[in-house]
């Protein structure tokens, strides 16, 4: 294979990297110019029959729209939370249950991300609970990066098995379902000895990075909190897997950690004995918030929602 070759063959990446990152230009621009660039070459460098790239073409606007009505359907959640009043339910909710950033670190930048990359997907988690960890008080890169950080485990299986099952499917050659939940068995175990300590990364992140303090300490002080969110995820994934399937690791996993997180929280296992806040939050969050016995409407708001 040529250089030329193994050029136009990165080009649908690169093309976008160049025209959206580098040049910086609109996305509606950006793509299009990426879509004429890569067909030419395809044409020119590959030789690709006109009517196999028209079917392409056609294929993948077929699985965008796909794409964009879940994504949709996503954002007129997000807005009929903000619109009805919601938001300001479940952050009461949320506070609680918990006024500590750290332990609302996990249970909603961690297990809720999860629980939704497994029931939706495509952008999702990052399109409602960023806006969400901002309604709860965070700023506004922290909302975003533990969002994204979050959603690295949870997308190995996507929207209901989604990238193992329509991916990997499509990728291999005729595989056996036994093969397919392998590799989704074999995802969950990685995550078991990897992803497991990310929620304790996330909050290391947020004290060291939007703390008032700047501190690493501050962040290994919720470290057993952190553990039990990681490993209330991925053992039921791992379990899922085994038994279901690809489709609902990242959805059982993600609400079986909501519930034995939030308990906890509640019951103050596991938890910091002093609550850890942001300089700019309320003096109402203080340290005996945490003591305090929370309703029954924090349960149901951190579970379900």
């Amino acid at each position: 294979m040529t250089f030329l070759q193994v050029l136009t063959a990165a080009m649908p990446v690169l093309a976008v990297l160049l025209f959206l990152v580098v040049m910086r230009m609109p996305a509606s621009r950006a793509m299009g110019l990426s879509l004429v660039l890569v067909v030419g070459l395809a044409w020119w460098a590959w030789q690709v029959p006109g009517i196999q790239i028209a079917a392409s073409i056609l294929e993948g606007w077929v699985i965008s729209a796909s794409i964009l009505i879940i994504v949709f359907g996503a954002i007129v959640l997000l807005n009929t939370l903000k619109v009805s009043g919601a938001i300001e339910v479940i952050r009461a909710g949320f506070t609680q249950i918990s006024p500590d950033r750290r332990v609302q670190t996990v249970i909603v930048g961690w297990l809720f991300v999860a629980f939704l990359e497994g029931a939706s997907g495509f952008g999702t988690p990052a399109a409602i609970v960023a806006p969400l960890l901002l309604a709860l008080g965070f700023p506004a890169m922290a909302a975003v990066v533990l969002a994204l950080i979050a959603d690295s485990a949870a997308v190995s299986y996507g929207a209901v098995g989604t990238p193992v099952i329509v991916g990997i499917g499509q990728g291999l050659v005729d595989p056996t379902y036994d093969e397919i939940m392998q590799i989704a068995v074999t995802a969950s175990t990685i995550d078991l000895f990897v992803a497991s300590f990310l929620p304790l990364i996330m909050v290391l992140i947020l004290t060291r990075f939007f703390g008032e303090n700047k501190s690493w300490r501050e962040g290994l002080g919720a470290w057993k909190f952190a553990l039990l969110g990681g490993f209330s995820f991925t053992i039921p994934a791992l379990l899922v897997a085994k038994t279901l399937g690809p489709e609902f690791p990242a959805i059982l996993g993600g609400l079986a950690g909501l519930v034995m997180t939030v308990i906890a929280a509640k019951k103050g296992f596991l938890t910091p004995k002093e609550v850890w806040l942001f300089k700019t939050d309320h003096s109402e969050f203080s340290a005996n918030a945490l003591n305090e016995q929370p309703p029954g409407l924090a349960l149901v708001s951190g579970i379900i929602l």
